[in-house]
């Protein structure tokens, strides 16, 4: 039945959505230039992605005669000649690509083109010797490619340089010198890749873009949805900040039934265009279908605000979705059921349900700074549009987004860095937007206060600060000390003046250093003499240098007075306790500062700005535990989140232990209790604790939550499409969890279900899932070293293991076929001993760079290769164990691969030899023998001519090569 509910709410939300998506996208401008020239690159590019390589130079040439000097189109025509196999056409189109310096794409395809065609540039090559060349034949032989140019950077990444390399040209040479086949299917399917990967990043670039959002929208009406996708994405990586692209983008992950990537892409769309009536629209469908009820019927009521009329087919829709969706109960509750049931035993797929249901209660409950974000924007904007000449709302308009420049987000695990919460081009764009309205506001009323110190906060941000400084001082001389938020500004100008004073005066008394470098000979041999020599200041230095330090007093008296003035006249506000405790801390008492800022908090419990200053006073004093829990209660005015909790945990992990940190994490999952990371490291500690049944029963909880939060983003044809690699790792890591955890307790057949439900999750990785960093499967662990610092495995180790774990399982259960399948998965992603491609990054793979697995994967290949001992297929095992070397394995591991090598693998492969070279053809080895009497006696002309015979006989390989050696001898001997 609750997949029967799925499917319908799936089907229901991909037609609402084409019912009421707003035909109002227009397209990006075509830059200036001829459109026919961009017509036919774009055309030529799209062959090349279509693996129409032919066509594909048509149109290039179409290309290049209307733009003879642009580098681009000769590249991508080099890439098309080269797929081709017309080597000779690449080279002179290569050649002739002027990119930018820093571009190195045409250089890297050269060296493919080397390693294909097998002749070499004299700038890349070898020479060969003038005595070994001969006539007609290249001058300078391959030598590779330098290791710099499969290091990715901003012009190409390592990846797509690795694939072009190692998974096409090497390969390629190598079967072209073999006299093989180079037009097999395997090889079609490379150029293919390769063609297809070049295109995509030639055709993301801006004089291209409306034509690839263009050919979105026609896949989109064809039904084409994973071509219009790619396009689509393409469009934007160049122009993420096009509001209709956003908005398409948003409607087509609808169409998919995804809508809670759905909903970030309207909000996107809607922080770039606070009345886009689509992005509305789209937003009220994926919220209702998510059960947030508040955001859907916000965003119905401004559909209906903007459009100037009700609209009643999407309120119904609307309604449809909450009859289905809509859960009315406390989060908080239905978190202790499902953990009741959990340790009671209850099995996953009767708690994902109530994790759904817990998802769709918290969800009109639940703060989303990004959204919070446009929603102020919104208000402020219409408030601007609706009075051209009202100040005060440009004035705040210009401070929120000066005070938001500076994007919020969450850093849980060590390393990673901080995790946005909201969608942002760059700061500086956006303080930009708030210059343009404070300016705005200036230019309406040149002298009034607000506005000017609006434009000088701005101008600080920018840098400018000494026009900021000019206009502030300018409202101190004009409005006195009346307006605190213009004093506290232009006191910490005085603060940073002051301390840039008091740093050079420091440097100018400082003394300065100098030394010089002779050699001399003396009777036992050549010293080298440097002599140091001290430079006291000098007077000049002294006397600046104290004028420096009373201009700096000077200045220090000017700010205490300005400020003390300012406090008497804003007693007791908000923005006069903020100057108060920066009073504080600069002259006063850094503990009665302290007092100040917790005082602005409990009487403004509503200003974010008093709780940010408070964390940033914590911090400064090296509070930073005390910092973090206020972080956990304040950020819940604009992001629901227990991100602030669970770095606390990773802070102390190793000082305080598990126990000490369990009360944090009990907060935490109140916080936010679909945060399923918390839960997750409270199982981790109610382990420690011996609590093994409640530890099992959180891990459940863990999982059915993630379960649940994918399952709303997947209510339709979405489950078949890929997901980021590491929106999946924080439930991978669950699995294996509850996976080791089950078996280890005496229930091995669960527990093998949750290890390959772990390995499963890996086959919706993108094409770059192999490779990504799975930050969300870190756990905090009291015993990590101190150095190196924890980092996360990439996808392709994360899903080894799970597969290992899967296969050892088998194993022990006897089900050793089955175990093999698993075992070969765990070992997919590893790289052969005898590859040329190079180890990037930390040489294990775990990185951005290498999507190679490590570890697990060392132990898979250990168990494949017994097998093959046992079916004594020796050469296999030997191949497994030489690969097994090269990915990651324990020094016993690898202590007992050596044992196998040389003790069950080497003497049968030796024995394999040697009875190759008995097992001969009689008739053969006859003539073989009456060859080598013949040679014994000095008849090597005979020999010769009974060595032929014996070669028409059908000799065995093992014979065939001692032919050989006997006639080299044979002919030296002749020769002498």
């Amino acid at each position: 039945m609750q997949n029967r509910m799925t499917l319908v709410t799936g089907s229901v939300i991909a037609v609402l959505v084409s019912l009421f998506t707003a035909a109002t996208h227009a397209a990006p401008p075509t830059p200036a230039g001829d459109p026919a020239r961009w017509d036919v690159y774009w055309q030529g590019l799209m062959q090349l992605r279509e693996g129409q390589f032919k066509q594909a130079v048509a149109s290039l040439n179409d290309a290049q005669r209307r733009a003879p000097a642009d580098g681009r189109v000769l590249l991508g025509r080099g890439v098309a000649h080269t797929l081709l196999g017309q080597f000779k056409q690449a080279r002179d189109d290569l050649s002739r690509a002027r990119l930018p310096v820093k571009d190195r794409e045409a250089q890297l395809w050269s060296y493919a083109l080397d390693a294909m065609s097998g002749v070499t540039d004299p700038s890349r090559g070898i020479p060969i010797p003038q005595s070994l060349r001969k006539p007609g034949q290249p001058t300078h032989t391959f030598k590779g490619i330098p290791g710099h140019m499969i290091q990715g950077g901003k012009d190409y990444s390592t990846a797509y340089a690795s694939t072009l390399y190692y998974g096409l040209a090497m390969p390629y040479r190598g079967e072209r010198e073999a006299g093989r086949d180079t037009n097999s299917p395997a090889f079609t399917e490379a150029k293919r890749k390769v063609g297809r990967w070049f295109a995509h990043r030639a055709l993301a670039r801006p004089e291209l873009t409306s034509r690839n959002f263009d050919y979105a929208k026609r896949m989109v009406s064809e039904n084409k949805l994973r071509d219009a996708r790619q396009m689509l994405d393409l469009a934007l990586s160049v122009n993420p900040f096009d509001a209709d692209m956003n908005t398409e983008s948003g409607n087509l992950w609808m169409r998919i039934a995804r809508p809670a990537t759905a909903r970030w892409d309207y909000t996107k769309a809607l922080t770039i265009n606070t009345r886009a009536l689509g992005a509305y629209t789209g937003r009220s469908l994926a919220a209702a279908s998510m059960g947030d009820t508040r955001r859907a019927r916000s965003d119905l009521a401004l559909v209906n605000k903007y459009s100037g009329k009700p609209n009643e087919r999407l309120a119904k829709a609307i309604d449809q979705l909450f009859a289905k969706q809509e859960v009315r109960a406390d989060p908080l509750q239905l978190l202790g059921e499902l953990e009741k049931q959990a340790v009671a035993g209850a099995a996953i797929e009767t708690l994902v349900p109530i994790a759904e249901r817990l998802h769709r209660a918290h969800a009109p409950k639940r703060v989303r700074y990004a959204e919070q974000y446009q929603d102020k924007l919104r208000e402020l904007d219409d408030a601007a549009r609706a009075d051209p000449k009202a100040i005060k709302p440009r004035i705040e308009l210009a401070l929120y987004l000066h005070d938001e420049a500076s994007n919020r987000g969450g850093d849980v695990e060590t390393r990673r860095g901080v995790a946005p919460f909201r969608w942002q081009h760059t700061s500086k764009m956006e303080l930009g937007r708030a210059l343009h309205y404070a300016e705005q506001a200036v230019a309406i009323d040149p002298e009034h206060t607000g506005a000017l110190v609006a434009k000088a906060y701005v101008l600080d941000a920018l840098g400018r600060t000494s026009e900021a400084d000019r206009i502030l001082k300018k409202v101190v001389n004009a409005a006195g000390k009346k307006n605190p938020a213009a004093v506290r500004l232009l006191a910490q100008y005085y603060k940073r003046q002051i301390g840039n004073l008091m740093a050079r005066a420091f440097g100018l008394r400082m003394p300065t250093y100098s030394s010089s470098t002779h050699y001399e000979r003396r009777y036992n041999g050549v010293w080298k003499i440097t002599e140091t020599t001290r430079h006291a200041p000098s007077s000049g230095d002294l006397s600046l240098a104290a004028a420096l330090q009373r201009q700096a007093a000077e200045l220090q008296k000017k700010a205490k007075a300005t400020m003390e003035a300012a406090i008497k006249v804003s007693k007791g506000t908000h923005d006069g306790l903020l100057l108060e405790a920066s009073y504080e801390d600069w002259f006063g008492s850094r503990n009665q500062a302290l007092r100040l800022y917790d005082q602005a908090v409990k009487r403004y419990p509503n200003s974010i700005k008093a709780h940010d200053e408070l964390i940033r006073y914590l911090r400064f004093l090296g509070q930073h535990d005390h910092a973090l829990k206020q972080e956990a209660a304040s950020w819940q005015l604009f992001e629901t989140t227990a991100a602030p909790l669970l770095k606390l945990t990773w802070r102390n992990i190793k000082r305080d232990g598990w126990a000490a940190l369990a009360p944090h994490l009990e907060r935490a999952r109140k916080l936010d209790p679909i945060d399923a990371r918390a839960t997750a490291y409270l199982a981790i500690a109610e382990r420690e604790a011996r609590n093994i049944p409640r530890a099992i029963g959180l891990l459940k909880v863990a999982a059915a939550l993630e379960r649940a939060r994918l399952k709303i983003d997947d209510q339709g044809a979405g489950t078949s499409w890929p997901r980021d690699a590491d929106d999946m790792a924080n439930l991978m890591q669950i699995e294996q969890d509850l996976g080791l955890a089950l078996r280890t307790t005496g229930k091995p057949d669960k527990g093998f279900k949750h290890t390959v439900a772990a390995g499963d999750l890996a086959l919706r990785y993108p094409h770059d899932g192999v490779a990504a960093l799975m930050w969300g499967a870190m756990r905090p662990d009291p015993k990590a070293p101190e150095l190196p610092i924890p980092k996360p495995v990439n996808g392709a180790t994360l899903a080894s293991r799970a597969h290992l774990a899967a296969g050892k399982a088998l194993q022990a259960k006897g089900r050793n076929d089955e175990a093999q399948k698993y075992f070969r998965a765990a070992a997919a992603n590893t790289k052969p001993a005898t590859s040329l491609i190079p180890n990037i990054g930390d040489g294990k793979g775990d990185n951005n760079f290498g999507g190679l697995a490590t570890g697990a994967s060392a132990t898979a290949l250990i168990e494949l290769a017994k097998v093959d001992i046992a079916n004594k297929q020796y050469k296999a095992a030997f191949k497994k164990l030489q690969n097994a070397t090269q990915a990651g394995p324990t020094r016993e591991e690898r202590r007992q691969i050596n044992e196998m090598i040389t003790k069950q693998v080497i003497p049968h492969l030796n024995r394999a030899i040697e009875n190759e070279r008995s097992s001969s053809n009689p008739q053969a080895a006859q003539l073989i023998a009456q060859a080598k009497r013949e040679m014994q006696q000095g008849q090597n002309q005979a020999a010769l001519k009974t060595l032929n015979l014996a070669i028409q006989r059908n000799p065995t390989p093992a014979q065939r090569r001692e032919i050989n050696q006997l006639i080299i001898q044979a002919a030296r001997a002749g020769n002498r």
